[in-house]
């Protein structure tokens, strides 16, 4: 169930508010810090970061109380207030004012519907705010458009107002001079009424909590640096401090950020867009009705007349199937496979076993798609983690402990998980359970080889966890040649056997189940699947050239697509010019939804270490492993580029970053850097500091564009994101 913006409001004003106290406590201990040192005592001696970030949150109080909150100081400079009261008895579109005049209510057609308008006449003062009260329906938001005549000519503003933050109701105006006339309608879809109308009506504070913590921080940071002593502290804490597996004050701090990290997943996924239906056929032909089949016995799903086809001149053509009278959603139904008179899901099984089936077996309910990929990716990021403390613990003896929490942030939010957690359809749910086998099998993989001799037990379930990736998302199952890539040196006919029977496990149930359905064991049921672009072998339809250049092309989007970048919230957005949910064709290039290309993160120019030792015979010993991820990113990647989509960037992001991480730490570490091993350390903590930056931004709107903007996913949560973080957007 996805959270109503009714709800969200709620958490978002209980996080405000506490948020708030929170900083009024650490700005109260920061003004007795100020004042008790000037009489010569030092409270919190020992504490000096503390007493830093205490002074930090004085000081972004006393931002908040000016420079952010400059609405509320408009009134020094307004004219007097005047309100909108009761309509006349005499003629119902004339409204009295509480200052004795009356305002005009018209209606105005837009789009052909009809909206309310009020004008002011024969104003005459300086306008500086105007409140808004409406009565919203159904609605979440609704635009205010406003027209004034000044000094200087007519004027316009719009501006979005929210159905659960009252504050927004509240618009500052900038007029020159006086103002004569004035005029507010508001359209919104169903139609909104409006209450009451104030001009001049003060504007009161609003505190951000979250802005307080965000200013507070950035101001900690600017004392740091300031102060000497501070700033060597930080210095030995950056550049000096070394990660210690055994050290429990570092498992702790790395253990409550992944924490935070799973529990940041769960609100992501649940704070979706609420107008969006996850209750559709697509998604319900897995959790429900695929869940119902195993359940019985069946391969088949029960559902509609999908045997009326058999009759079908075109079956899989969807323009043909609704001009004949077969009806979407009981004849027919996109992204269902339809073979022989029967429908069938082309989604991998395993999900549905191990997570779906048991749930509704053991409550008696069917658990929804959002659940399923929130679980999978918190399970992965947990993988995630424990492979990333491998890494470090096994082959990068030196690493800062900054080094090693930053690399895995940079981990998380460039390896793009974005794409699937901040819209978790059918699709990311089976694509969070393909890489949540994935990163299971390359950590047990890299445990399996940890010692001198290899571990028979741990390498069979990591090549288990990697044949399962077939019966989920079976583009992962390239991460299988890393099998033999890091075996290759314990050759031995006895791994074999312990390589060879996992994979056959799965295999063999999964050739059966196909040919059950479709007569072919290799046939997961794409082929008999109407997709969105198409048809059965639309592809393939293509000419030759039209094929390589929509595969150069894809493959060089994945790599260098670059993103839009500007000074207004959220700060990073994707190139805009692909409607969502339908494929664009650049002449003979056809381009599947949006994304983001790899370069963005900038993490990943430290590759540059790799490409120059590549030609080298004294290559660093990890070489070979960075290739062999290397080379797999470029196989998944590949096979990707069938068209490009931002959602499939997931399934090799990892792939690249990695390497991009032990190529940071190599370049700190190498032998040439003796003379400038803190500046090579500081353009590495810039690098990941701003690959977490773009991955976090690209979190508030994941791939949700529609007619070339982005599109909010919760108008609640993103208005108060905006308004605390995007400073030239928050009026």
């Amino acid at each position: 169930m996805i959270l109503e913006s009714s709800n969200i409001a709620m958490f978002v004003n209980i996080f405000n508010v506490v948020a708030v106290y929170a900083s009024i406590i650490f700005a109260i201990c920061g003004i007795l810090i100020i004042f008790v040192k000037k009489t010569g005592k030092n409270i919190f001696k020992n504490k000096t970061f503390f007493r830093a970030f205490c002074i930090a949150s004085v000081i972004a109080f006393a931002a908040e109380l000016t420079f952010f909150n400059f609405q509320y100081y408009l009134r020094y400079f307004s004219g007097p207030e005047v309100s909108t009261t009761t309509p006349s008895t005499e003629n119902p579109n004339i409204i009295h004012t509480t200052d004795g005049t009356y305002a005009e209510a018209s209606i105005v057609k837009i789009d052909d519907r009809e909206h309310v308008k009020i004008t002011f006449q024969n104003l005459n003062r300086k306008i500086t705010s105007i409140f808004t009260d409406v009565a919203f329906s159904d609605n979440e938001t609704a635009q205010i458009y406003m027209q004034w005549v000044d000094e200087e000519g007519i004027r316009n503003y719009s501006k979005q107002i929210y159905k659960y933050l009252f504050h927004e109701n509240y618009s500052p105006l900038q007029s020159r001079g006086k103002v004569s006339e004035l005029m507010i309608f508001i359209s919104g879809y169903p139609a909104i009424d409006i209450i009451s109308v104030t001009v001049n009506k003060p504007i009161p504070f609003y505190f951000s909590g979250l802005r307080l913590l965000v200013v507070s921080f950035l101001f900690f940071a600017i004392i740091i640096f300031l102060r000497k002593k501070l700033r060597a502290k930080a210095t030995y804490y950056l550049f000096d401090y070394k990660f210690d597996p055994a050290n429990k004050k570092q498992n702790i701090s790395y253990a409550l950020m992944v924490t935070m990290l799973i529990l940041y997943i769960w609100i992501c996924a649940y704070t979706t867009p609420a107008n969006r239906s996850f209750h559709e056929l697509i998604s319900l032909q897995y959790n429900q009705y695929l869940v119902d089949a195993i359940i019985e016995g069946r391969t088949w799903l029960d559902f509609g007349n999908p045997e009326r086809r058999l009759n079908a001149e075109r079956p899989y053509d969807p323009h043909w199937l609704e001009a004949n009278g077969y009806e979407w959603g009981v004849d027919w139904i996109t992204d269902w496979a339809w073979y022989n008179g029967k429908f069938y899901s082309y989604f991998g099984i395993v999900p549905a076993l191990i997570l779906y089936v048991p749930y509704t077996m053991i409550t008696g309910n069917y658990l929804s798609i959002i659940a399923g990929t929130a679980l999978f990716i918190s399970i992965a990021t947990l993988l995630l983690a424990l492979l990333w403390r491998h890494c470090v613990k096994k082959f990068m003896p030196n690493a800062r402990f900054a080094f090693y929490l930053l690399g895995f942030l940079a981990l998380f939010f460039a390896g793009s998980l974005f794409c699937i957690v901040r819209f978790p359809v059918v699709y990311a749910m089976i694509q969070s359970a393909g890489f949540m086998f994935m990163v299971a099998g390359v950590l047990l993989l890299l445990k399996s080889i940890e010692h001198e001799k290899t571990n028979h037990l741990i390498l069979f379930f990591a090549c288990l966890c990697l044949a399962l990736t077939a019966g989920s998302r079976p583009n992962l199952l390239l991460a299988s040649f890393l099998v033999p890539m890091f075996l290759w040196k314990y050759r031995s006919w006895k791994l074999l056997l312990f390589i060879m029977i996992p994979y056959t496990m799965v295999a063999i149930p999964l050739c059966i189940y196909n040919y059950v359905r479709f007569d072919s064991i290799f046939e997961f049921g794409n082929k008999y699947c109407i997709h969105i672009t198409g048809g059965p072998g639309y592809y393939g339809l293509q000419n030759p050239i039209a094929t390589a250049i929509t595969y150069f092309m894809s493959f060089m989007s994945y790599l260098f697509l670059p993103n839009v970048y500007s000074l207004y919230f959220p700060f990073v957005t994707y190139l805009p010019p692909i409607p969502t949910g339908h494929t664009m064709v650049f002449g003979a290039f056809m381009y599947r939804e949006i994304g983001t290309g790899i370069i963005n993160f900038p993490i990943v120019f430290c590759l540059y270490y790799y490409f120059k030792n590549i030609f080298r015979k004294n290559r660093f010993k990890q070489f070979n492993m960075l290739s062999a991820y290397l080379i797999v990113a470029m196989a998944i990647m590949f096979v990707c580029s069938v068209a490009y989509h931002g959602r499939y960037l997931v399934d090799f992001a990892i792939f690249i970053i990695l390497p991009s991480l032990f190529c940071a730490y190599l370049w700190c570490n190498d032998r040439d850097s003796v003379h400038l091993p803190k500046t090579r350390m500081k353009v590495t903590y810039v690098l990941l500091i701003l690959s977490i930056l773009v991955g976090l931004f690209l979190f508030v709107t994941g791939l949700s564009l529609e007619f070339g903007r982005h599109s909010p996913h919760d108008p609640v949560l993103y208005r108060y994101l905006e308004h605390s973080l995007g400073i030239f957007r928050q009026i």
